[in-house]
C-alpha cells in the first residue's frame, strides 16, 4: 500500500498515475467518512442514467453511496484517460461489466456497505468483488445450491467460527472471476472451483473440470481493512498489485495472491 490520496488531489491533478502493462491498480474508498461530504459539488458529473439509477435506491444512504462511487469512478477514469470526467461515456454490458469504447483501459467496480473498490489494468479484463464480513446463517444451504460439491464439502468441514470467513472468501473469488470473464452471475458458479479455506492461497482449481485452463488465471485475496474481504481475478501471471486509499482513512489494506 502507498500513501492515501486526498479528494482534492484526485479531482485536481492533471497527471495520470503510471499504469504498467504488468500492473494492476486497486483503489479503496470508505464512503461514509466525513470527508466525502465535501464532494457534494462533484455529483453533477454523473450522467442522467447514473442519476436515475441512484434515485432508484430506497434509502438515502444507499443513494449517497452509489452517487459517490460513480463520481469517484469518473474522477479515476479521467486520471487514467485524460478525458474530462463529465464527458466520459462508459458502457455497461448486458451482465453489468463496464467498459470504455475505443480505449484499451480495463476497469471494474465493486461495493459493499460503505466500501467502494475500483480496479484498473492497461491490457487485460479483470474482476473485483468485496463483501462486508457479516454473519451468513444459511451459508451451507447457499453453498450447496451454488458452489461445487468439493467447495461445499470444504465449507462443511470448516470449524464453525471460520465458516463465514470461508464462505465469503469463496463467494468473492467466484464473483471476481465471473466479472472478469464478463458474464456476471449468468455463468453457473458450479462451472469452476476455487480455494476457500482461511489461510489457503487464493487460486482457481479448475474451469469446466479443466485445471490447465484455470492455471492461466491469477486470483488474489484482498484485505481492504476493517470488516471487509475481497478478491480480484485476471487472466495471466506475474501481475504486480498497487493499492491506494481515497480520502480520509486509517487502517490496513493489503492484497495477497
Amino acid at each position: 500500500m502507498i500513501n492515501p490520496i486526498s479528494l482534492t488531489e484526485l479531482a485536481g491533478t492533471p497527471n495520470p498515475p503510471g499504469l504498467r502493462e504488468d500492473e494492476i491498480h486497486i483503489w479503496y474508498a470508505y464512503l461514509d467518512e466525513a470527508g466525502f461530504d465535501d464532494m457534494a459539488n462533484c455529483r453533477n458529473l454523473l450522467s442522467m442514467e447514473e442519476s436515475r439509477r441512484a434515485a432508484r435506491f430506497h434509502f438515502p444512504c444507499d443513494r449517497r453511496r452509489f452517487s459517490l462511487s460513480r463520481t469517484l469512478l469518473r474522477l479515476l477514469l479521467s486520471r487514467y484517460t485524460g478525458q474530462s470526467p463529465e464527458r466520459l461515456q462508459y458502457l455497461v454490458g448486458t451482465h453489468g461489466k463496464p467498459s470504455l469504447p475505443g480505449d484499451p483501459l480495463h476497469f471494474n467496480v465493486s461495493g459493499s456497505r460503505d466500501l467502494a473498490a475500483f480496479a484498473f489494468s492497461a491490457r487485460q479484463s479483470l474482476g473485483i468483488d468485496v463483501e462486508y464480513r457479516r454473519t451468513v446463517p444459511d451459508a451451507l444451504d447457499i453453498a450447496q445450491q451454488y458452489f461445487t460439491f468439493n467447495e461445499w464439502q470444504a465449507l462443511n468441514a470448516t470449524p464453525s467460527p471460520l465458516q463465514t470467513q470461508a464462505f465469503l472468501q469463496c463467494w468473492t473469488r467466484k464473483e471476481a472471476f465471473v466479472k472478469a470473464v464478463g458474464q456476471g452471475l449468468s455463468m453457473p458458479l458450479q462451472n469452476f472451483e476455487v480455494t476457500l479455506m482461511p489461510g489457503q492461497p487464493a487460486c482457481l482449481i479448475h474451469i469446466d473440470k479443466n485445471p490447465a485452463e484455470a492455471s492461466a488465471w491469477s486470483l488474489f485475496h484482498l484485505e481492504p481493512g476493517r470488516d471487509y474481504v475481497g478478491a480480484l481475478a485476471i487472466k495471466g501471471r506475474g501481475w504486480q498489485l498497487t493499492t491506494r486509499i481515497l480520502g480520509p482513512y486509517s487502517g490496513p489494506a493489503d492484497a495477497h495472491s
